[in-house]
């Protein structure tokens, strides 16, 4: 993404865009009750403020947790400590530029 983009989506979450949407997508909690993987570590791409990482680390992962928006970044972090969750690795990347050396560990290893 160009930085132009990083600004637009930096300027949606500071402007409060998303703020309502707390809850996890219904998909994922479907999946997520059907599926139990053997390693306890989820990739949340385009987290946004972080709903869905945010739902995983309660329910005990370790999440990795990337976006391009810093200010929704910053918006999971509080989140995510007013809840006491501390398993998220909040990760500010822009994918065009690939995956971080952050998330290069355990079963995102390659």
């Amino acid at each position: 993404m160009s930085d132009e983009d990083r600004k637009k989506w930096d300027t949606r979450y500071q402007d409060g865009a998303y703020a309502e949407r707390r809850h996890p997508s219904v998909y994922l909690v479907e999946c997520l009750s059907v599926i139990r993987p053997p390693v306890m570590q989820a990739l949340d791409l385009a987290c946004g403020a972080g709903r869905n990482a945010l739902y995983l680390a309660s329910q005990g992962y370790h999440v990795d947790a990337v976006d391009i928006a810093s200010a929704a970044l910053q918006r999971g972090r509080r989140a995510a400590q007013a809840a006491s969750l501390s398993h998220i690795n909040w990760i500010d990347q822009d994918l065009d530029e690939g995956m971080p050396d952050t998330c290069r560990r355990g079963v995102f290893a390659e």
